[in-house]
């Protein structure tokens, strides 16, 4: 999908990095995403010791541990089995919603990794990577390499280590290497510390670099929704014409104590005069507090877990909206 004719729409100052509400523009178009994204964290991020525990997760029955263990079963299969039932047991509730003869939905924010039959056992078996952080062997931790390595293995596990949907961008020489229109960013971030208060960090300057050709994508989506030619001065009641709420990306940027979200999503605003023009706002989402000294406790892995599924979930929805598949 060409965007040439639609470069003009948005420049690289048009990117706002916000982090409180306060600071959000005044626009109508993202209503609909801010709802989506509100509902994402509210049921897929809470932690769980919080009031409010996770939504479950869909699961098929198929992959319940049966009673008399089958020899010709995949080991991958096998291990995703027994780690799914041990979190069901770990966390005294049920965590999995067990579905028979469903299918995946490609509109949904919940994750559906384990619902989609495109999926590798492999990739289904992410979630032994993630949990084996709570191991009590020091010496699987010290091989994990500690967080950030054990991080980067998750992220490349959960996201998919063959997809082209996103990408590592470490410093500004790679922010057009790889896909060219990447629905994730991924930004590992030197040193410890608090990347939710820096507004300006460099971190979330490569994630508005990394993402402005899929920002236009997204733009140019809109366009077409509405009937809209590329040349259209923009008035007042287009910047009262709400995005589908799946119009979004997410960024993350980690270090040695943090795992941060970030949200990106068009909106229009006043410039002045009556006119309006396109903005990408890249917001604060969610923030997992890691523990560098210490193996992460279970819930944090659970956690960190949904969060990176929900990515992943996020991805197909738009591989499904922009692009008519989901593989």
């Amino acid at each position: 999908m060409t965007i040439t004719s639609w470069d003009h729409l948005l420049a690289d100052s048009d990117w706002i990095l916000a982090s409180y509400a306060s600071a959000r523009p005044n626009s109508a178009v993202y209503r609909r995403v801010e709802d989506r994204l509100s509902a994402t964290r509210d049921q897929l991020f809470q932690t769980i010791w919080e009031f409010r525990l996770p939504l479950q997760l869909p699961v098929p029955l198929s992959l319940q541990i049966p009673w008399t263990p089958q020899d010709s079963t995949p080991t991958s299969q096998r291990l995703t089995e027994l780690s799914l039932q041990w979190i069901n047991y770990l966390f005294g509730y049920t965590f999995l919603d067990w579905k028979d003869n469903a299918t995946a939905d490609n509109r949904t924010f919940i994750p559906q990794l384990y619902m989609r039959d495109d999926v590798s056992d492999e990739h289904k078996a992410s979630i032994v990577q993630v949990m084996t952080a709570g191991a009590e062997s020091p010496q699987l931790r010290r091989e994990l390499g500690g967080n950030k390595k054990y991080l980067e293995q998750c992220i490349r596990s959960v996201l998919g280590v063959s997809s082209n949907c996103w990408k590592f961008v470490r410093r500004p020489e790679h922010v057009h290497e790889g896909g060219k229109f990447p629905f994730t960013v991924v930004v590992p971030v030197e040193g410890e510390g608090t990347l939710f208060d820096d507004t300006d960090s460099d971190g979330r300057s490569l994630l508005a670099r990394a993402f402005h050709n899929t920002a236009l994508l997204l733009i140019q989506h809109h366009y077409k929704s509405q009937g809209w030619s590329a040349d259209r001065i923009l008035t007042v009641e287009d910047a009262h014409m709400q995005l589908d709420e799946r119009l979004y990306l997410y960024g993350i940027c980690y270090n040695a104590t943090e795992l941060c979200l970030y949200a990106s999503y068009p909106a229009i605003v006043e410039s002045g005069r009556g006119n309006f023009h396109w903005i990408m706002f890249n917001r604060w989402t969610s923030t997992l507090e890691l523990s560098r000294n210490s193996r992460p406790h279970l819930s944090t892995s659970l956690s960190l877990f949904l969060r990176l599924l929900a990515v992943e979930q996020h991805m197909r929805v738009l591989e499904s909206l922009l692009f008519g598949h989901s593989h």
